[in-house]
């Protein structure tokens, strides 16, 4: 069989052409897209908080540097120093001390060390210092009490249970009646301290009950037997060491109200619970 010619009444079969893809809408774009705008966003976001939080550092730390810069100046100064406590030392040489005469200012006063310096005036034995906003510091003293005298070169110097040196005397100025004599030492000038070996005698005078004060002429050191007593007859009270002091104070009280102690005569405490008198 001939196959049909063309144009004799055959027909020929093309394939059916696949519809053109719909373009895509306008204003909707691509998925890829909209990532990328999503990411730029979020680092815009991103961005703007870390500016926010930067700008709220640098604020606080210029309202601090302001802030310390203010309170050293002037505005803040230690202009009022208010001393209070002090009997034998005037305000005026405590403020001296202090260091606080030329107003400082307040933030840059160190309490520890204005109550140190003021602690080193011969008379005080404690001092507290306190910072009171915006002009004020309040120094508070508590001074020391003389329990004994001593004749030195050239006078007569005070002095307190810890050795301290408090005042030296006036010629021809008579110490305190109720204060324990110490009789003759190499002291040191006001706010000096006695030497170690001179403290128990110190601690003896601070245990001495008043009523043995007025029998009482001397209290002194001596190498071998410590701390002796001279009394005004002659008699002498053998101490020894710092301990036991109250038992060695009721001792001497019976046995001065109960025993005529003559001229010559030696009482021995060290032991007060047996003490021993050698007449």
């Amino acid at each position: 069989m001939t196959p049909p010619r063309r144009g004799a009444g055959a027909t020929i079969e093309r394939p059916a052409r696949r519809p053109a893809p719909e373009p895509a809408r306008a204003g909707r774009p691509p998925t890829e897209r909209r990532f990328r705008e999503r990411r730029n966003a979020v680092a815009r976001d991103a961005g703007r908080r870390r500016l926010a939080v930067l700008g709220t550092v640098l604020a606080v730390l210029a309202l601090a540097v302001s802030a310390v810069a203010i309170v050293h100046t002037s505005l803040f100064a230690a202009r009022h120093v208010v001393v209070s406590g002090e009997r034998h030392t005037s305000a005026a040489a405590i403020l001296a001390a202090s260091g606080l005469d030329n107003a400082p200012p307040l933030i840059d006063v160190h309490t520890g060390q204005v109550a140190a310096a003021v602690e080193r005036l011969p008379w005080v034995a404690h001092a507290a210092v306190q910072r009171e906003w915006p002009e004020t510091v309040r120094i508070t003293v508590r001074e020391a009490a003389p329990i004994a005298f001593a004749e030195v070169a050239g006078g007569t110097v005070l002095l307190d249970g810890r050795g301290r040196v408090l005042e030296a005397l006036r010629a021809g100025s008579p110490p305190p009646a109720h204060l324990v004599p110490l009789g003759r030492l190499a002291a040191p000038a006001p706010g000096g301290t006695l030497p170690a070996r001179e403290l128990p005698v110190l601690a003896v005078a601070g245990a001495l009950p008043l009523s043995t004060l007025a029998q009482l002429t001397a209290l002194v050191h001596e190498p071998n037997l410590g701390v002796v007593g001279v009394l005004r007859s002659g008699a002498q009270v053998i101490f020894g060491s710092a301990a036991e002091l109250p038992a060695k104070m009721v001792a001497l009280v019976t046995l001065l109200k109960s025993t005529s102690i003559g001229k010559s005569a030696r009482l021995d405490l060290r032991v007060p619970a047996a003490p021993v008198l050698t007449r």
